[in-house]
């Protein structure tokens, strides 16, 4: 481990830290492009300006030399275009695949949507018909209770003015009048 120190180029003290080699060289050449003015100190000696250049050439050079690689042979890379056509041939013809899928899927489900509220429809339309059919059968039994229970109370009134007639002469009328009237407004 090496230690390197940064100054400005007035000797102001920025930072300092302890590296390797490699992280050495790097860091002193990307300062060195970045700030050519800062005072760059390895292990307290100055790093002149052709101890720089001679880093950026070397670390260049390195690069450079990184990246040189045999090219293939040409039906080699024939074979790699094709398999690469291939692959996104294949590609392709997934995502034109999943694109349908999903639509189809979409349609589906609107669909069942539809249905699902069309039988909820059908089914609120029989309720309320059952409702209403319920209703008119109550309202007729309570009409034929009330029918009853007018019979009732004319057949009662009507033995009543029977009864008075047998034993008191009265006016008849005036009194199943009356009897109708008492059955009609429900008293006893």
């Amino acid at each position: 481990m090496r230690r390197m120190v940064v100054s400005t180029s007035s000797g102001e003290y920025i930072r300092e830290a302890d590296m390797d080699e490699q992280e050495l060289v790097a860091s002193v050449v990307t300062l060195s492009q970045v700030l050519p003015e800062l005072g760059i100190y390895i292990d307290g000696q100055l790093v002149t300006p052709e101890v720089r250049q001679a880093m950026i050439a070397a670390l260049a050079a390195a690069a450079a030399s990184a990246t040189e690689a045999p090219l293939p042979e040409p039906a080699r890379l024939k074979e790699y275009s094709e398999t690469l056509k291939q692959s996104f041939a294949d590609l392709h013809q997934g995502y034109v695949q999943f694109i349908r899928d999903t639509q189809e899927l979409a349609r589906r489900s609107g669909e069942l949507l539809i249905e699902r509220e069309r039988q909820f429809a059908d089914e609120a339309v029989r309720q309320r018909k059952l409702t209403s059919q319920s209703l008119a059968d109550i309202d007729l039994l309570g009409r034929s209770i009330k029918a009853v229970q007018f019979q009732d109370r004319f057949a009662g009134a009507g033995s009543n003015i029977a009864a008075r007639a047998s034993k008191a002469p009265s006016p008849v009328w005036v009194d199943f009048l009356g009897g109708l009237m008492r059955a009609v407004a429900g008293e006893k």
